[in-house]
């Protein structure tokens, strides 16, 4: 694992390098590295800017503490983890498409390697140092759940899906997209699904997802698609 979110982390610094901050791209992916190797709670910004290459108050002024570098590594990790998506793109297109664009980003993420590598040290990490914890889901998974239930309130107010609590089907739906996949790795009683593996089970439920939220494309004037 180990190997996987030092080479993420290379690509992400190699990129970084030629289009922004050469320095920003060698802290966020020596505080990759320790952060892996070490725990979050255990690394110190000294350490980092020692392994970076730069002073520490360099490091500072790229990130203002510790919780802050971890947001920057995760970011990095998604970056390099598919093909570029944003979470805006989901406005511009139908329910389905929507759910399942970000149902695969979502599996892209967390079934890299450098991305489980990442969910393992928060979820070692977080009862000693909670604040990890809380900056891994504000950079992740919280956004992808405001985005999914402003979709679902969307629909709702226009009468194509009939579900009570918005915010619930959507941690639904993330649930269902990743487990029990996700558990068993963690638990490494199975390898990490491949592309096609999760892609094949995305587009399996959302149909079933789909029908339990009691879905029925409409018009923007309300005129009922399911018929046609």
């Amino acid at each position: 694992m180990a190997g996987s979110l030092d080479g993420a982390l290379a690509s992400a610094a190699e990129r970084e390098a030629t289009t922004v901050n050469p320095k920003h791209a060698a802290i966020v992916a020596a505080a990759g590295k320790l952060f892996l190797t070490k725990g979050f709670a255990s690394v110190s910004m000294d350490e980092i800017a020692n392994l970076a290459s730069v002073s520490k108050r360099t490091v500072y002024s790229h990130f203002e503490n510790k919780e802050s570098l971890f947001a920057g590594v995760m970011i990095s990790v998604c970056e390099e983890s598919g093909p570029r998506f944003s979470l805006e793109e989901s406005d511009t297109v139908d329910l389905k498409t929507a759910l399942r664009n970000i149902g695969l980003h979502t599996c892209r993420i967390i079934f890299s390697e450098a991305g489980m590598a990442i969910y393992r040290t928060t979820v070692t990490e977080a009862p000693r140092a909670p604040s990890v914890g809380q900056t891994f889901f504000d950079t992740g998974p919280k956004g992808v759940f405001e985005k999914l239930s402003a979709l679902l309130a969307g629909e709702k107010a226009r009468g194509a899906v009939d579900v009570e609590d918005v915010d619930a089907a959507s941690k639904a739906f993330i649930a269902l997209v990743l487990e029990p996949r996700k558990m068993m790795v963690m638990m490494g009683i199975r390898e990490l699904p491949s592309e096609d593996e999760f892609t094949a089970h995305v587009d399996w439920l959302l149909p079933n997802y789909l029908r339990f939220i009691g879905y029925r494309p409409v018009e923007e004037d309300g005129t009922d698609l399911s018929g046609t």
